[in-house]
C-alpha cells in the first residue's frame, strides 16, 4: 500500500512522527483516518492521495534548495513519482464498464461502434 509506505518513509526521514499527524497533515483527513486504512487493509481515497502527492512535491522542492537536504529531496521525489504512477494505474483499473461493446482502445482511437454510426431516418 502506497499510503503505508509513504508513512514509514516520512517517519524514517523525521518528517512525520505519528499516525495522527500523518492523517491530518499529509492525507488531509481526520486524526484516525490512517489507522482506519491500516485496520481495513485499504489505501487512501484518490483525493487524499492527490493532496499528499502535492504536499510532498512542495516539500521536496523546498528541500532541494538546501544542499544538506538533497538526499531527502531525492527520496521524496521518487516517492511522489511512485504515488502518481499508482494513482494513474488505479484510475485506469477503476474505469466503469460501458453499456456498449465499444472498447477503450476504440474510444482512444476515435472509432465508433456500429450503433453510433447509424443515421436515424
Amino acid at each position: 500500500m502506497v499510503t503505508t509506505k509513504t508513512f514509514y518513509i516520512l517517519l524514517d526521514l523525521g518528517i512525520c512522527s505519528t499516525q495522527t499527524e500523518f492523517s491530518r497533515e499529509w492525507l488531509g483527513a481526520s486524526d484516525r483516518y490512517f489507522s482506519f486504512l491500516r485496520a481495513k487493509n485499504r489505501d487512501a481515497h484518490m483525493t487524499a492521495l492527490m493532496g499528499m502527492a502535492a504536499r510532498l512535491e512542495c516539500l521536496a522542492d523546498q528541500l532541494s534548495s538546501d544542499v544538506r537536504s538533497t538526499r531527502k529531496a531525492n527520496i521524496l521525489n521518487a516517492l511522489v513519482d511512485e504515488i502518481w504512477d499508482y494513482m494513474r494505474a488505479r484510475a485506469i483499473t477503476t474505469l466503469p464498464k460501458r453499456r456498449t461493446s465499444r472498447s477503450l482502445s476504440g474510444a482512444l482511437l476515435g472509432q465508433r461502434s456500429a450503433s453510433a454510426t447509424q443515421v436515424a431516418v
